[in-house]
């Protein structure tokens, strides 16, 4: 499988798009490609857990070179998913994972599977209430220590070696900001729909013209730049993962666009994003999405 990497001249910005030439046509145990069906980490009958349990102690002592990687779940009230996101974090085949959960006050059962995961020194969680989804997020990453960072929905998954894959990819270019997978659409009980055909290569004409095709669940970017643009907006409920990737660009646009977001973006950071070509994570299909197939 061979990477090709294409610099883009976007005003000032160093953009780079980056992909696999050759796509397996089914799943396997890295990640490539999904296929309609179950993944072995997608069970509808209950989460997945590796066949051999994980010390999560020992992965605490990573190699020096390994950066930490800290990944934020929001949650509220998604105690029928939440347990096979942990587990896809847990399970991950990287050795250098801070991993918080940040939960509004849940009143289902999500606290009583949060405490099951109590022994393990990379998991740490809290439950209070909060301001939303980007207040929990914000919250979330001023509470990590991690040099690299990402969110996961509580009702969305990691494939196998997504974190390995992403903090590869950041390694070997060190002017990203930002790098993204492709991912999959799963039903409730876990099952794949399809994958989803919006994601594409980086652009940043179409990221502004066409529209949000950066899969939020499968990217993973810097702590720096995340800060230096001020974090997720929190006034925001929606877009807020569209919000950010415009943020590191700036806005050619101008305020008042009529894209529907907040207007105080900042001047252009001249980071780059990086596109990976392979399936990182899975996302559940929003509950309205259903509705319609199924009406």
């Amino acid at each position: 499988m061979s990477l090709i990497i294409s610099p883009i001249s976007a005003t000032s910005h160093a953009i780079y798009m980056v992909w696999y030439t050759s796509w397996p046509k089914s799943t396997n145990q890295s990640g490539d490609r999904v296929s309609q069906g179950s993944h072995p980490m997608i069970a509808s009958s209950g989460p997945a857990r590796p066949e051999t349990p994980i010390d999560g102690a020992a992965l605490l002592v990573p190699a020096p070179t390994l950066p930490l990687v800290s990944i934020v779940t929001p949650s509220y009230n998604q105690g029928r998913f939440i347990q096979q996101t942990i587990e896809s974090v847990l399970g991950q085949d990287y050795p250098n994972i801070e991993y918080w959960v940040v939960d509004g006050g849940s009143a289902d059962e999500t606290v009583a599977i949060l405490r099951e995961y109590d022994g393990d020194p990379r998991f740490h969680w809290i439950s209070e209430p909060d301001g939303g989804q980007g207040d929990a997020i914000n919250k979330g990453v001023r509470l990590t220590q991690g040099e690299l960072l990402a969110w996961l929905n509580a009702d969305d998954i990691y494939l196998p070696g997504a974190v390995s894959r992403a903090v590869q990819a950041l390694q070997d270019h060190a002017e990203a900001a930002l790098v993204y997978g492709h991912a999959a659409l799963i039903d409730r009980d876990g099952a794949v729909v399809e994958e989803c055909a919006y994601v594409e290569p980086f652009s940043l004409r179409r990221l502004i013209h066409y529209g949000d095709f950066i899969m939020q669940p499968a990217a993973f970017f810097r702590r720096g730049p995340f800060l230096e643009v001020g974090g997720l907006d929190s006034s925001l409920h929606y877009s807020l993962d569209y919000d950010l990737w415009r943020a590191h660009f700036g806005n050619p646009m101008g305020s008042g666009s009529g894209v529907g977001l907040s207007t105080n973006v900042p001047e252009p950071t001249g980071y780059a994003l990086l596109t990976i070509g392979a399936v990182l994570a899975c996302t559940r299909r929003r509950r309205r999405f259903d509705s319609i197939v199924n009406s």
